[in-house]
């Protein structure tokens, strides 16, 4: 058994739990205190943690570092339950009215990790706990899971029920999370409800909560009413952060019946802006626009916001130069994005070796392959990454160029197993160009410490030693 320390690193809940669950550093999974916690409590924890607090925790923390050592705990947790429970017996704990707030509502929490098949048998039970319970954590516990099996119900009457309670919860963070979920699930006389609340709502964090969900309308018959709406507030609402997400769903609405107000206001307000937030919304937006009669104008625009002091404006322009690969100033662009790829700023870099993916058929394609060949010893893993990954997309010039497969061969020593995935995965690709590779990868798929990894390296040998067709 590991011990506590190699299990996660310190964190007060995280040290608050282990113990818990496990019964103690030398208990393990099969230990007596373990066992008899989770056998006497249910899914409650020592009347101490609860998978409901560790829910609420996560997702407190998502983006954040702590977020993967939430989820590992949590899984443990699901692991364990799912061992000594069925649906059945999580619904019986919830009835059981001795029992705590917390035991009840990670009862149904803990749902989630059954067959959804067998958790939509009780759909009706749980649609009545959304829509009657007093207690806003089992409304909250019931949503997730309701969420959980939205698209087993072919009737709609979860995502109607959830529209329903919507407007009433007096919780704003589970208001906002039941408009969340209808995101790609409404239909259009959903969408005129949506846009009454949208006029209705106060609070900034719901209306913008509304646009998102409402932005994913963007291909129904009255989708030119919610880019009116979204017109409107990039116009005149006076609250910074709901013009700039309502200008960040445009990018949505590249196909829209009124395509050329959008630009035309898109483009104009950019120019008049002095709020750099909005104007890398609007960069955003015109990721929906490569084909539009306007591009090229958006092109320079584009260019000129990938020199900006403003890194953020890079960022968003880097991004977005990705769909433009069919402009006139095609190489321009590739000449700004080979720039872009050695920003000081690290989201820059990223974004910019992967716009350079859709530029294969650049005039600048040996200057390409050498600006992700020294990327591949970027200080960012994750840069590192994704420059494999991208030479992957120049599979004609790696015929007459060593160079990418020695250095993808390199890649593979590298420290970060994401790389060295990405490094496998393009020699894979490559097929039979790839044979120099093959010992380092059979010597990975032997040893590398990560399963997964191991896994991938057999499957690019077998697609390395095929025959040439």
């Amino acid at each position: 058994m590991r011990s506590c320390k190699q299990f996660v690193k310190p964190r007060l809940i995280v040290l608050t739990l282990v113990p818990l669950l496990f019964g103690g550093c030398s208990g393990g999974h099969s230990g007596g205190g373990g066992r008899s916690s989770v056998q006497s409590k249910g899914i409650f924890f020592n009347g101490s943690v609860s998978l409901y607090d560790l829910h609420v925790q996560y997702h407190k923390a998502r983006g954040k570092t702590e977020e993967k050592k939430f989820y590992r705990i949590i899984r443990s947790i699901e692991k364990v339950i799912a061992k000594k429970h069925s649906p059945n017996t999580l619904i019986e704990i919830f009835k059981n009215e001795e029992k705590s707030i917390k035991e009840r509502s990670s009862a149904i929490l803990a749902l989630k990790i059954f067959d959804r098949k067998e958790v939509a048998i009780h759909t009706n039970e749980l649609m009545n706990i959304l829509e009657s319970s007093t207690h806003h954590e089992f409304r909250d516990a019931s949503h997730t899971v309701l969420e959980h099996i939205m698209h087993l119900d072919s009737g709609g009457n979860i995502k109607t029920l959830i529209l329903k309670v919507a407007e009433k919860e007096p919780v704003k963070l589970l208001r906002r999370k039941l408009y969340h979920s209808l995101y790609l699930r409404i239909d259009e006389p959903m969408v005129e409800t949506l846009l009454e609340r949208l006029n209705q709502e106060k609070d900034i964090s719901i209306k913008k909560a509304i646009c998102r969900t409402l932005s994913s309308g963007y291909d129904l018959n009255n989708e030119g009413k919610i880019a009116s709406a979204f017109l409107n507030l990039l116009k005149n609402s006076k609250d910074e952060k709901l013009r700039n997400s309502a200008a960040r769903m445009f990018s949505k609405f590249g196909s829209s019946s009124k395509q050329q107000v959008i630009l035309n206001t898109l483009i104009d307000t950019f120019k008049k802006t002095s709020d750099d937030s909005l104007k890398a919304s609007i960069l955003h937006a015109f990721l929906g626009f490569s084909e539009s009669n306007q591009k090229e104008t958006i092109v320079t625009i584009l260019l000129q916001s990938l020199t900006h002091s403003n890194n953020i404006l890079r960022e968003e322009s880097a991004n977005t130069l990705n769909n433009y690969y069919s402009s006139t100033q095609k190489e321009k662009i590739v000449s700004a994005l080979l720039k872009a790829v050695t920003d000081e700023d690290e989201s820059v870099r990223r974004n910019a070796v992967d716009s350079l993916s859709n530029y294969s058929s650049s005039s600048q394609l040996k200057n390409i392959v050498i600006a992700l060949i020294n990327l591949l010893d970027d200080k960012n893993s994750e840069i590192r990454s994704i420059a494999g990954i991208t030479l992957g997309s120049f599979s004609e010039e790696a015929k007459t160029n060593s160079s990418i497969v020695s250095a993808l061969q390199k890649a593979l020593d590298d420290e970060s197993v994401r790389v060295r995935d990405s490094a496998i995965h393009t020699l894979g690709n490559l097929g039979p160009l790839a044979k120099p590779a093959l010992p380092k990868l059979k010597k990975l798929s032997k040893e590398d410490p990560s399963k997964w990894i191991r896994e991938t390296a057999k499957s690019a040998i077998e697609r390395i030693e095929q025959k040439d067709e």
